[in-house]
C-alpha cells in the first residue's frame, strides 16, 4: 500500500461546486458525527403518568411496528403529547426520551428543539431547521452557502446518521412546523408536545388529563419531603393536605409550585398556606374578568409563580 499523500492539496469536503464547469450544484457533507443528545434534564420526581409513559415508549421503540397495519412495513412514527398548560407534557416527553437514551435506542442522536418558549413568539421555521443542522454538525457559515436548500440538506444529514435518531419538538403551535422537520427515513422517531392536539398531523396521540386525587397527593407528599429534615406537616395536617390537593385541581405544575412554596416557608402550616391561597385567588379573580380568571389565577409571589387552573374536561 502506498503511503498517504501529506503534501499541499485542495480539500473539497464541505464544498459547494458551482460555476461554468458545474452542471448542477452539489454539496459534499461531512461524515456523520457521533451520536449526541441535546435534551434538557427530566424532572427528578415523576409520578402518575406510568400508563402514558408505557404507551409512549411503545411508539418510540425503533424496532416496533408502528404502522398500525401489522405488516411490519417501515413507517416513520410521530407521536403528539397534548394537553393544557401545566399538565406535564414536556416532563413526560423528556422522561421518555431519557429512558430511550438509556436503552440505546437512538445511536443516531437525540435532538431537542423548543418551538415556542413561554413569553416569546413561535420559533421561525428556518431557525428550527438551522438549529437541527447545527446539531448535525453543519456550521452557520456552511448553512449560508446552501442558499435555499436547507430542508433537503437537513434530511440528507439525518439520513446519514449511524442508526435511528429521535427528534423531540417541544411546544409546537401548528402541524406545518412538524411537517417541515419530518425526517425522510422510516426508522427515525419524532416526539411532539403541543397544547393543541395537532389533529391535522398523522400521528399517534396521547392526550394528558389531570392527575387523580391519589396521584396528586402522592406527588405533593413526595415533593414536600424532598431534602427537608423533620418535615412532617403532611402527616400532621391530613385535612389541610386534602384541601391543598383540591386547589391544585390535578395540575402537576400547581402541585410542584405548592410544594416549593411550603418548602420555602417551613414555619407556615399547610392550613395557613391554603387560607392564603384561597384569599389571594378570590382577590385576583375580582381584579380580572371571569373569562381570564378561568385560565390563570395568580397567587402571592413569595409562594411561587402564576397558579394554573384546569380548563375543560
Amino acid at each position: 500500500m502506498s503511503p498517504a499523500y501529506e503534501g499541499d492539496h485542495l480539500d473539497f469536503r464541505d464544498a459547494r461546486i458551482t460555476g461554468f464547469t458545474a452542471k448542477e450544484e452539489r454539496y459534499y457533507p461531512r461524515p456523520p458525527r457521533e451520536a449526541s443528545a441535546s435534551l434538557p434534564g427530566a424532572p427528578a420526581v415523576f409520578l402518575g403518568r406510568h400508563d402514558e409513559l408505557d404507551q409512549l415508549m411503545r411508539v418510540l421503540d425503533p424496532q416496533a411496528d408502528t404502522s398500525g397495519t401489522g405488516t411490519g412495513e417501515p413507517h416513520l412514527a410521530v407521536c403528539v403529547v397534548s394537553g393544557h398548560d401545566g399538565l406535564g407534557k414536556s416532563a413526560l416527553a423528556l422522561r421518555a426520551a431519557h429512558r430511550a437514551v438509556a436503552n440505546d435506542w437512538f445511536p443516531g442522536g437525540v435532538f431537542y428543539v423548543d418551538l415556542h418558549r413561554p413569553g416569546t413568539d413561535p420559533l421561525a421555521d428556518d431557525e428550527a431547521v438551522r438549529i437541527l443542522l447545527s446539531y448535525l454538525g453543519v456550521g452557520d457559515h456552511e448553512v449560508s452557502g446552501l442558499a435555499t436548500a436547507w430542508d433537503g440538506h437537513y434530511r440528507t444529514c439525518l439520513a446519514q446518521r449511524p442508526g435511528p435518531a429521535l427528534l423531540l419538538l417541544d411546544n409546537a403551535v401548528q402541524a406545518e412546523q412538524i411537517e417541515r422537520l419530518r425526517p425522510g427515513v422510516a426508522h427515525h422517531r419524532v416526539l411532539v408536545t403541543s397544547r393543541s392536539g395537532l389533529t391535522d398531523l398523522e400521528a399517534h396521540a396521547i392526550r394528558l388529563r389531570p392527575l387523580s386525587t391519589a396521584d396528586s397527593l402522592s406527588l405533593l407528599v413526595t415533593l414536600l419531603s424532598m431534602g427537608v429534615d423533620g418535615e412532617n406537616r403532611a402527616v400532621q395536617e391530613p385535612d389541610a393536605m386534602s384541601l391543598l390537593v383540591d386547589l391544585c385541581e390535578g395540575v402537576p405544575l400547581n402541585i410542584r409550585r405548592a410544594a416549593a412554596g411550603l418548602r420555602k416557608r417551613p414555619d407556615v402550616t399547610i392550613a395557613e398556606y391554603v387560607k392564603l391561597l384561597v384569599e389571594n385567588r378570590a382577590a385576583h379573580e375580582a381584579r380580572l374578568g371571569a373569562e381570564e380568571s378561568t385560565a390563570r389565577i395568580g397567587w402571592l409571589q413569595r409562594f411561587g409563580g402564576p397558579w394554573l387552573r384546569r380548563r375543560g374536561p
